[in-house]
């Protein structure tokens, strides 16, 4: 009883869900350019689109250390960004050698890690007095 009513519910719901997204305007510009026959002639650039004020914005394509995201007041500008992945690293490295200096400092200035807090050393000189 209860999963027929909840299917009952949930399909009209889920239909009414569906959007049917208009093709993008065919102009002349892009049914006179050539079609790509290779990977490398290919824009794999990312589409900023905005199906209500009918803007398509192809970005320039990414690389490994950057991306391209979509911005302004339609999202349909291109805006430069750092792959996350850069960033993480970046951060890291920075964290580590930040760590290393000041550690480094501490001990330059024997401010941890005193000289007079161990025990002293002791030479062994195998029986002989």
């Amino acid at each position: 009883m209860t999963r027929g009513l909840l299917l009952l519910v949930s399909v009209p719901v889920i239909a009414c869900g569906l959007v049917i997204w208009p093709d993008p305007v065919n102009d002349e510009a892009k049914l006179s350019r050539p079609k790509p026959t290779t990977w490398s002639e290919k824009n794999l650039g990312q589409w900023c689109r905005n199906f209500t004020v009918n803007q398509h914005v192809q970005c320039p394509q990414a690389s490994v250390f950057h991306q391209f995201d979509c911005c302004g007041q339609h999202l349909t500008e291109c805006c430069f960004a750092i792959q996350g992945w850069v960033i993480v690293l970046g951060s890291l490295t920075a964290f580590v050698v930040a760590a290393s200096v000041a550690f480094y400092l501490l001990l330059k200035f024997q401010l941890i890690c005193l000289e007079h807090s161990y025990p002293p050393k002791v030479i062994y000189l195998g029986g002989k007095c």
